[in-house]
């Protein structure tokens, strides 16, 4: 059987009742990044005492069909059960979106969790998109610092000497840190899906069902913030989800020291610390600043899924139909008329 939860109480429920999952899958981070026009939906497989949980956001297309997406992070479906059976999962999931004229199915799949590789295996089309770099926290400490590089060895140090890192604890110092955090979005002139409101911040950090926190890295010479760090830890896997670096502080580069604190913070907790990807993969300048604290890498991968193969051939215009394109769903890709 199928439905859908909507309602935060039934779905973080649900959720924590989860082996294993990752902050991306609550109900407080779908709330969060809805744009107008969506839906958070939270799709609950129940066959006896075996569940599964694949969190969408639900798109109109044209007022009769519809389309699923992922919210920006790692998602898929996970289940409670290590015995599910696959095929009859994968008919009754067809069977439902098909009854709710779901045209076609995007995702982000985690790599860190068993579930959307094992439940998704034969179904629809995954692709590989990049890597994403991790610390394998099973590791002790000492085998964990001997593989990072000598600059970041002597940065750290250094910053040993005049930083430190302090867990924000007050409604005003939240303010200060997503200010800061903006701020740096302005710099960098990011995109709006990265400026997430002191709502995001504080549903994480007061959220049942993840351990968030949210970190600067304090002069201590003058108590002034060189940078800050929010990270979001679950279920074996916790994410390095936003560092920044105050401007007047460039050049000490403190987020070497909020990575480590990081690190450090969630040692014992998880088997994973995602410390993400980057433009340009392993030659890209961000990935190869990673790459100086880990050298482990997973797959970044996608999932799609076309439904009403008809329907979603005659959404698409002419001009969509001949451009040789990746995007998907191809009735969605922005065309010159």
């Amino acid at each position: 059987m199928i439905r859908i939860v909507e309602d935060k109480n039934t779905w973080n429920g649900l959720l924590g009742q989860m082996p294993e999952y990752d902050f991306y899958y609550t109900h407080e981070y779908h709330v969060s990044l809805v744009k107008d026009g969506e839906l958070p939906i939270l799709i609950h497989y129940q066959s006896e005492e075996k569940t599964v949980l694949f969190p969408f956001l639900k798109r109109d297309v044209d007022g009769r069909y519809f389309d699923l997406i992922s919210v920006h992070g790692y998602l898929g479906p996970i289940s409670n059960s290590s015995a599910i059976d696959v095929p009859a999962f994968q008919a009754e999931l067809m069977a439902f979106l098909r009854s709710e004229n779901i045209v076609s199915v995007f995702t982000k799949l985690n790599p860190y969790l068993e579930g959307p590789r094992k439940l998704l295996k034969g179904l629809g089309q995954t692709e590989q998109v990049g890597e994403l770099i991790y610390f394998d926290q099973a590791e002790d400490t000492a085998t964990q610092l001997s593989k990072y590089s000598r600059t970041t060895g002597q940065r750290l140090r250094k910053l040993r000497r005049i930083a430190y890192v302090r867990e924000i604890a007050s409604d005003r110092e939240l303010d200060e840190f997503v200010a800061l955090y903006h701020a740096n979005l302005d710099r960098l002139k990011a995109k709006n899906l990265y400026y997430f409101p002191k709502e995001y911040f504080k549903s994480l950090i007061h959220s049942e069902n993840v351990d968030a926190r949210a970190l600067f890295a304090i002069d201590m010479e003058t108590e002034k913030i060189m940078g800050g760090a929010f990270c979001v830890g679950s279920r074996n896997v916790a994410q390095l989800e936003i560092v920044f670096t105050e401007e007047a502080y460039y050049n000490l580069s403190p987020v070497r020291l909020l990575y480590d604190e990081c690190r450090e913070l969630f040692r014992s907790s998880i088997k994973y610390l995602n410390l993400g990807g980057g433009t340009g993969g392993r030659e890209g300048s961000l990935m190869k600043f990673k790459a100086t604290f880990t050298q482990f890498y997973a797959d970044y991968t996608v999932w799609k899924l076309t439904v009403l193969p008809e329907v979603y051939d005659s959404l698409q215009t002419k001009r969509q139909r001949v451009i040789e394109s990746s995007f998907f769903p191809k009735y969605r890709l922005p065309v010159n008329s």
